[in-house]
């Protein structure tokens, strides 16, 4: 295979970031090193970035990102990416290739066609889930899976209540899968909505979250089997001046054990930057709300939400990016990588790089937590 090099200069550190006690820390991260693409680079006549989704294939040790892109600068795609580090040192991102993701009749996607925003690799299938915002039909969210050359498998089903509608009833626009993990098991499938569905109330705001839905799919009938509420954290920082973009919402989800999750909440305010909070979730004694299409006013339990570690802009030296997806990587020697990737929303004067960060993790995935 063919590959294009990126070289830069990796900003690299020896240092652990924390956000509780050490007592009360469930895992803790330390970060290893920085990476970029610069925004406006062209791969094979097509602009890199938009990226929304990153998982690792351990047996080619590559690793999967899907572009956000509606079609606008190329067709709705997935990359290939070769990732160079170890435990100590990120040296390099190579873009291996891009893949263009077909309909369930085997033609492309159109402009406008998906919103492509989560995607996670089927180790027992070889293949790939993916998620998108959107459909070209009736806006609704989707999930499904495709082969790793694009060629559509099967839909999910998702719940008739995800669909937006004109009585206000459904995910509001732009804010909805954003999310896609699967199970150490590869029995579960699990994705979330950004925010709440406009009848379970409104996106976070200054003062309050938001109510998004976690759902659940067994693998094997690609039907739900559960959905659970997470509140979303409020926006941490008021848009200067005021008015101005300030948003924060439930971007990615990755899978620890039976009853662990790990969620990355994004955050930007204009004029002040994005914050990045990643948390641990877990599901024990939290209400399954399958089937229930209304759940403000009700009664549940929603998952109970821990603080791993927050990222502001300045940390490490780093001028923090819109990061919208998270993998495991591989472990090396006993040592679990963690990458996280940003959107560069193709924005080459406000977000110049699409930027990747590697940490190391204290506790492997599948670890029991109960």
């Amino acid at each position: 295979m063919k590959r294009f090099w990126i070289v830069f200069v990796g900003v690299l550190a020896a240092l652990s970031i924390t956000a509780l006690a050490q007592d009360t820390l469930p895992l803790q991260l330390t970060f290893v090193g920085e990476q970029r693409i610069p925004t406006g680079t062209i791969y094979k006549e097509t602009g890199f970035g938009g990226i929304s989704g990153i998982s690792y294939d351990p047996y080619d040790n590559l690793y999967y990102a899907i572009s956000d892109d509606r079609g606008t600068n190329g067709p709705i795609r997935f990359y290939t990416l070769g990732l160079d580090f170890d435990a100590t040192n990120f040296r390099g991102v190579q873009i291996l290739s891009f893949i263009g993701i077909q309909r369930d009749d085997g033609g492309m996607f159109g402009e406008g066609g998906a919103d492509a925003e989560g995607i996670a690799f089927v180790p027992s299938k070889g293949t790939l889930l993916w998620a998108s915002e959107m459909d070209y039909e009736n806006g609704a969210p989707v999930v499904h899976e495709m082969s790793t050359d694009g060629r559509f498998i099967r839909d999910f089903a998702v719940p008739d209540y995800y669909i937006p509608d004109e009585n206000g009833s459904g995910v509001y626009a732009n804010t909805s899968f954003e999310s896609m993990a699967l199970s150490p098991d590869g029995q579960t499938v699990i994705t979330a909505t950004e925010s709440a569905l406009m009848q379970d109330g409104v996106v976070a705001t200054l003062d309050k979250g938001s109510l998004s839905r976690i759902l659940m799919f067994d693998f094997a009938t690609a039907c739900p089997t559960a959905e659970y509420v997470y509140e979303t954290g409020l926006i941490p920082h008021a848009a200067v001046p005021a008015l101005e973009l300030q948003v924060n919402g439930l971007s990615e989800l990755l899978v620890l054990d039976d009853y662990t999750l790990l969620s990355l909440e994004r955050s930007f305010a204009s004029g002040v930057g994005n914050t990045i909070n990643l948390y641990t979730i877990d599901l024990v004694g939290a209400t399954n709300v399958l089937g229930q299409a209304v759940i403000q006013d009700k009664t549940y339990t929603p998952v109970t939400k821990t603080l791993v570690m927050t990222l502001n802009e300045g940390d490490f030296g780093l001028n923090i990016d819109n990061v919208e997806g998270m993998t495991f990587g591989p472990v090396i020697d006993g040592v679990q990588t963690m990458i996280f990737v940003s959107d560069n929303n193709f924005n080459l004067l406000l977000q110049p790089y699409t930027q990747f960060l590697l940490f190391t993790i204290n506790r492997i995935p599948g670890e029991a937590a109960h």
